[in-house]
């Protein structure tokens, strides 16, 4: 069987609770009679794949922390079938409004090291702007969880470039962040 090297694996949630006003990913908000037949194709072409040994997982979206954690345990393993290993860097994307600390926790027990928050920014303004789901609270409490529930490796997204946005904002987003 023909290796390849250096591989890295992303899979696609489309889901979200709301479509962000700057998004241009492939998304839809609701769908849930969608997920389960989504995560069944997706399992299969998993499988499908020739043994590629994955050296990195990535799991964006889209929002996949709507989706239970059941689903995204199932996307880890059929992932750690093909070959990605045990320490191998395994991300999943999270809004800050969609997680809970339970969430974080069974996220991690289930092989995921990485976590990718997307802040976008530490003011509430902004979020709102932007069309997102939570607030700066909700972004500050979600990093704690996910120190609790033993992610060291934590990445938070900010977008710099607002309408009426100056440097100095930008400055104290970072400042915040």
């Amino acid at each position: 069987p023909v290796t390849i090297e250096a591989v890295g694996l992303y899979i696609h949630i489309p889901f979200c609770l709301r479509k962000c006003h700057y998004c241009d990913f492939v998304s839809f908000s609701g769908r849930r009679n969608l997920w389960g037949s989504y995560l069944q194709v997706l399992l299969e072409e998993i499988q499908a794949l020739p043994p590629l040994r994955p050296r990195t997982l990535y799991v964006g979206g889209g929002t996949p922390t709507i989706w239970p954690t059941e689903s995204l345990t199932a996307i880890i393993q059929a992932a750690r079938e093909i070959g990605l290993a045990q320490e191998a860097e395994a991300t999943v994307e999270a809004n800050p409004g969609t997680v809970k600390a339970e969430t974080l926790s069974e996220l991690r027990r289930a092989g995921y090291n990485r976590l990718s928050l997307g802040v976008q920014s530490t003011f509430n303004a902004n979020l709102h702007l932007l069309g997102r789901v939570h607030n700066y609270s909700d972004a500050r409490r979600a990093i704690l969880w996910a120190r609790e529930a033993g992610f060291t490796n934590v990445n938070i997204d900010l977008i710099y470039g607002l309408p009426g946005q100056s440097l100095l904002d930008w400055q104290r987003d970072l400042g915040r962040a």
